[in-house]
């Protein structure tokens, strides 16, 4: 049913393996008189396309996946911004002279301390954060873990990867912009 078209939902939200909709059926929402009223005995249960409706969560923590859509795309432009800089600074070394190899090792051992300090200095920042279980915390604790791991992670792939992939996919003929 339409939510907009005055139609009724029983809303049910909990953790459990569900393998078909026979298993949602029995789902027991209410007890009463002692007598279990599942899911079953008060609608009719069938897989379809439905709206969204309310926040989901993980162990009573609404905040943490809105946390992982949020700051993922943060990081998102952090890890770019560190590509562009090491990658900027290769053409540099390049168009003064470098060969492809010489320029991408150069430039990664040159701006790894940068790369590193930034995220640790992000990441020791907001320890106390991550690990808080105080006032506050609900919503600060999954926050500060989402940003932690995205700086660690990011911090692992612009040292390794990025440069290996420059290297691989550069060519002595490209057009290059510092």
């Amino acid at each position: 049913m339409d939510p907009a078209q005055g139609g009724q939902f029983y809303y049910i939200r909990g953790l459990g393996l569900v393998r078909n909709t026979a298993d949602i059926g029995n789902i027991i929402v209410q007890e009463k008189n002692g007598i279990p009223v599942q899911v079953k005995d008060i609608a009719h249960v069938e897989i379809g396309h439905a709206p969204r409706l309310g926040q989901f969560g993980y162990m009573r923590q609404e905040e943490a996946v809105e946390g992982v859509i949020l700051m993922r795309a943060a990081l998102m432009g952090v890890a770019v911004q560190t590509s562009v800089i090491l990658y900027s600074f290769i053409n540099k070394l390049r168009l003064e002279g470098h060969d492809i190899l010489t320029a991408t090792l150069e430039a990664s051992l040159l701006r790894l301390r940068p790369i590193t300090m930034t995220a640790l200095v992000a990441c020791f920042g907001l320890l106390p954060a991550a690990m808080s279980t105080g006032i506050g915390s609900d919503s600060q604790k999954p926050f500060a873990i989402v940003i932690v791991g995205g700086l660690t992670s990011r911090l692992l792939l612009s040292v390794f990867p990025a440069p290996v992939l420059y290297a691989v996919a550069a060519r002595d003929g490209d057009t290059l912009r510092v």
